[in-house]
């Protein structure tokens, strides 16, 4: 598992780099407020990106991990990450897999 670089974009743009996805999964810190990671699937099927939910019971309410398919040849960016929920005890979001060949991440935040 790799804790994921966060790029801040900037008013001037940025040139944005991505990973290869973990096969044991990754991490991203969620200090900082309006963090998303982006995920790009170059094979030729789908796959799932899960977000642990480190909270499952928030104000009365049951909330789910969250899963995101990602298509063939796709890229999803999935967030802004909500510490609340999806922070674990060092305040980092995990992230999952289905699959990591041909799979990149970033993890980014205004």
């Amino acid at each position: 598992m790799a804790q994921l670089t966060i790029q801040t974009i900037q008013p001037g743009g940025i040139g944005p780099t991505t990973v290869s996805a973990g096969a044991g999964g990754d991490s991203v810190s969620l200090a900082a407020p309006n963090t998303w990671v982006e995920v790009t699937n170059g094979g030729a099927s789908s796959i799932t990106v899960t977000i642990t939910n480190q909270n499952p019971t928030y104000k009365g309410l049951t909330v789910p991990n969250r899963i995101v398919t990602v298509p063939a040849s796709g890229t999803q960016r999935i967030g802004p990450l909500d510490p609340t929920l999806y922070g674990d005890v060092n305040n980092n979001a995990q992230i999952g897999y289905s699959a990591v060949a041909s799979v990149t991440v970033g993890a980014f935040r205004i």
